[in-house]
């Protein structure tokens, strides 16, 4: 019967080292979403001036682009939680989306070779963006039902584990 309770204890010991490991393994992921999507923030002023001998109402296009650049950047300086700057930047995809929209009926600035770059990097940046949210979810989701399952023991009700919220 002893060596029940003391198997049990070392299981729950290690099960609370798995935990912390994930909770730092998604605050390294957490951290490489903000790089990248500091890094495609950044590209931002670039495609501003390949992009305006070519187009006619170019501050239009760009105001709201530039007032959520701007968010964003205030919002890094500030620390606002990751939920906030997933939604900032959202929305600055979805002025990127429009802005590429509005440059593909150029067909001027589509042979321009800085703004090809520009695009193709943008992409990219966009695709790493992708890929590390979907295993923030994926890492999220497992660690918050695992927590779960820690609060239902004694020695998890001690740890300082908080659940995530989910994106």
């Amino acid at each position: 019967m002893n060596y029940f309770f003391l198997f049990l204890g070392f299981t729950l010991v290690l099960f609370n080292i798995f935990l912390f490991s994930l909770a730092k393994k998604l605050k390294k992921l957490e951290y490489k979403i903000r790089a990248s999507f500091k890094q495609r923030t950044n590209l931002l002023p670039a495609i501003y001036e390949v992009s305006k001998p070519f187009l006619i109402k170019h501050d239009e296009i760009f105001k709201e682009i530039l007032i959520l650049r701007k968010n964003e950047f205030f919002g890094n300086e500030t620390s606002l939680n990751f939920l906030k700057i997933i939604e900032i930047e959202s929305q600055i995809h979805h002025e990127l989306n429009f802005i590429f929209k509005v440059c593909n009926k150029h067909p001027k600035l589509l042979k321009e070779g800085k703004f090809i770059y520009l695009r193709e990097l943008l992409i990219e940046k966009s695709l790493d963006i992708s890929k590390g949210i979907n295993l923030y979810k994926l890492i999220s989701k497992k660690y918050n039902s695992l927590l779960f399952v820690d609060k239902i023991f004694i020695i998890g009700l001690m740890m300082p584990f908080e659940n995530i919220s989910e994106i």
